[in-house]
């Protein structure tokens, strides 16, 4: 079995029930396939870069899964023939590659972690609160009072 990341634009001028109808008659067209899931993503809809068929909009939809490699024309012909599916692109996932994508995120969520407990930490010493107003420099203004002028001119040059 093979790591697939498929995403697909739908017509977001459907209406919501048959937009789940067109989802869900495609996870069943995976499940037929031997494909196992394992995420779904639905980002809803979404302005497109270009129009398609006088559409400026889509509904995108994500999704990752295992299929046998065989499996991918099946499911690409399924995807050709439904009408309200604008778009579709079919990435071959390597294990490398997930692999490197769970390090990092485990990174990401782990650094994450770091700065929070560093940050609570300094607000409960009181590190993070704004500094005094000593803190701050002196600005120097001055003021013209009635009466009394003020010279303006640039300085003579020698």
């Amino acid at each position: 079995m093979s790591n697939y990341e498929l995403t697909f634009l739908m017509d977001a001028q459907l209406a919501p029930e048959k937009q789940e109808e067109v989802i869900t008659k495609f996870l069943e067209v995976l499940k037929a396939r031997g494909a196992e899931v394992l995420n779904i993503e639905r980002w809803g809809k979404r302005k497109m870069a270009y129009t398609i068929d006088d559409r400026q909009y889509a509904y995108y939809l994500i999704t990752q899964y295992e299929a046998p490699p065989e499996s991918v024309t099946e499911i690409e012909h399924f995807l050709k023939v439904t009408p309200s599916i604008f778009r579709y692109l079919i990435l071959h996932r390597d294990p490398k590659t997930l692999k490197m994508i769970r390090l990092e995120t485990e990174r990401l969520a782990h650094e994450a972690t770091r700065l929070a407990e560093i940050e609570r930490t300094q607000v409960s010493d009181g590190e993070g609160l704004a500094p005094a107003a000593t803190d701050t420099p002196e600005i120097k203004t001055s003021s013209i009072h009635e009466g009394e002028d003020e010279d303006v001119s640039p300085p003579e040059k020698e």
